[in-house]
């Protein structure tokens, strides 16, 4: 393994999108069970893809980091 998911102690986010073929749940769910992290929020955005940054549903995406960013970690 590249690195141990146990070391990162920093709240960490997971955005990821609905139509992603890259990352899947299972991955999602691997890692979230590996943080090291008190705080940790996965969150799956409708109609994303692993390139949503360059989609046009990346707004969502910005929003999410950043009610993240500024402290929001309801699940």
């Amino acid at each position: 393994m590249t690195y141990d998911p146990g070391r990162i102690k920093v709240p960490t986010l997971i955005v990821r999108g609905a139509w992603d073929g890259v990352s899947n749940d299972a991955d999602a769910a691997w890692l979230m069970a590996r943080l090291g992290s008190r705080i940790k929020l996965d969150r799956k955005l409708p109609k994303g893809t692993h390139l949503m940054h360059l989609e046009t549903g990346r707004v969502a995406l910005f929003e999410t980091a950043g009610r993240f960013l500024a402290g929001e970690t309801n699940p």
